[in-house]
């Protein structure tokens, strides 16, 4: 067997903060080590269907883009949760945002049903909004 090439250390942030001895425990040594500089693996991309908008400003404009190319950037998203009266109650974020698609709405062909994908940060309060796909509807736009 060769000499190790790793030392595997504990580590106590506290204890060494607190300035004391001992904040680090030896428990390995390794001749060797994989995978040990890797990339983390990409956070998981969700997609989501938002029904009903009225598309205006820069969402109107990432229509006309993805409609154009496939998809457009959208950025750090904030969906507001509304009551039945119209108060805010809570706040759900998707980051890294991307506008996929979208199509008329089953329910009022005047409205657009939107695709976008994009990372939930691990602040979220709220679990993302639910709801049961229409029957007989395909996914409005294309992953990519």
């Amino acid at each position: 067997m060769g000499a190790p090439k790793y030392v595997l250390l504990s580590y106590d942030g506290e204890a060494e903060f607190e300035g004391e001895e001992g904040y680090e425990e030896t428990w390995a040594l390794c001749q060797d080590a994989e995978a040990l500089f890797a990339d983390p693996p990409p956070p998981l991309r969700d997609v989501h269907e938002l029904l009903g908008c009225v598309p205006e400003g820069r969402l109107s404009e990432a229509l006309t883009r993805a409609r154009a190319e496939g998809s457009a950037p959208l950025g750090t998203l904030t969906l507001q949760i509304l009551d039945k009266t119209g108060a805010t109650v809570g706040e759900w974020h998707l980051e890294e945002a991307r506008l996929l698609g979208d199509r008329p709405c089953a329910q009022d062909l005047t409205l657009r049903d939107v695709t976008i994908e994009g990372t939930q940060p691990d602040h979220n309060l709220y679990d993302h909004p639910r709801r049961l796909p229409l029957p007989g509807l395909p996914p409005a736009g294309r992953r990519r």
